[in-house]
């Protein structure tokens, strides 16, 4: 209950902390044959005043199964994933910081990551992280909830809320006999608000270190309503 919340940070401010841990089954996911996984984290967030909010947290996972690629997707779902690296792993452990900051109708937030792929015939190590900072028009902000370490959804209400963001992304593999690679993004959106109505474009451009199929660099657009 925020009345028995014990933690205060830069004066009257209200700290929260929470905390999960998860153990998982096979194929939880679709990029690598995942055996099983156990994966943990924890965060750090509060507001300082009604106006701003900041976060910060980080994460770790174990995973066991069959790890064969480092192949990020750039940006857009229906697109192929970029090969970074080729690893022939038994393990992978990953580990990842996280922050955020909230000011008026400033939010950004970034994130970077680690993993170390082993106990295979091909050892390889992927890591990465990216930085976005946007800006909410018409006086909205967007409010952080530090109870749950997340930002609630935007409440355009009867208003149109409009929002722009930029954000720049980094991600590579290497592995130590077959390759190495990086690929790197400019992401620049906005997005439209209306009532339950949400309308965004993100217009990306993506290149990377070394060419795939003679090409070296890309552009793609999405919309969604």
């Amino acid at each position: 209950a925020s009345q028995d919340n014990p933690f205060k940070i830069w004066g009257d401010s209200r700290t929260y902390l929470t905390g999960s841990i998860g153990l998982f089954g096979e194929d939880i996911e679709n990029s690598n044959d995942t055996d099983w996984a156990v994966t943990g984290r924890v965060s750090m967030g509060g507001n300082k005043t009604e106006n701003s909010g900041f976060h910060l947290g980080a994460a770790a996972s174990y995973r066991h199964g069959e790890f064969d690629r480092i192949a990020p997707r750039p940006g857009l779902q229906d697109v192929n994933r970029i090969p970074l690296a080729r690893p022939d792993a038994d393990t992978l452990a990953v580990v990842n910081l996280e922050a955020m900051y909230t000011l008026g109708s400033l939010h950004s937030q970034g994130e970077m990551y680690y993993g170390d792929y082993r106990g295979g015939d091909v050892d390889a190590e992927g890591w990465g992280g990216y930085g976005q900072v946007g800006w909410l028009f018409n006086g909205k902000r967007r409010i952080y909830q530090p109870r749950w370490g997340v930002s609630a959804p935007i409440d355009a209400a009867h208003d149109h809320v409009f929002e722009v963001f930029g954000r720049l992304s980094l991600t590579r593999g290497n592995d130590n006999k077959n390759s190495s690679n990086e690929l790197r993004m400019l992401t620049i959106g906005g997005s439209w608000y209306y009532r339950k109505f949400r309308a965004s474009a993100n217009l990306i451009y993506a290149d990377t270190k070394r060419d795939l199929v003679d090409e070296g660099n890309g552009h793609g657009l999405g919309v969604r309503l």
